[in-house]
């Protein structure tokens, strides 16, 4: 049995990101500025997932500098995949010859 998950509601994204008012208009504004960030940065788990410290005053906000170059790098590093680590293989025998270093000692012992 395949589960999918269901489209996330663009009001729980808002709710997560921004401080939420209750004045006129609210919500018709930010769901349009999200709605245009989704088309800029399309994956939904992404806007599920992303945090900030203290919830915005609004999303327009993420325009501006400083947010727009932090919200950039957190969508770079959501998205970045690491090389798998590549098993290194030893040999049982010896190649060269074993190098024997003489302990140095201080000067002020001579």
């Amino acid at each position: 049995m395949l589960l999918r998950m269901s489209k996330p509601r663009l009001t729980d994204i808002i709710g997560n990101l921004v401080v939420v008012d209750k004045k006129r208009g609210f919500w018709g504004k930010e769901t349009k500025l999200l709605k245009r960030l989704i088309e800029k940065y399309p994956n939904l788990d992404f806007w599920q997932k992303i945090k900030f410290s203290d919830k915005l005053s609004s999303l327009a906000q993420l325009y501006a500098y400083p947010f727009d170059e932090v919200l950039r790098q957190r969508y770079r590093d959501f998205h970045m995949i690491f090389p798998e680590d590549q098993e290194v293989t030893l040999s049982k025998r010896k190649h060269g010859k074993d190098k024997i270093k003489k302990p140095k000692i201080a000067a002020m012992y001579l």
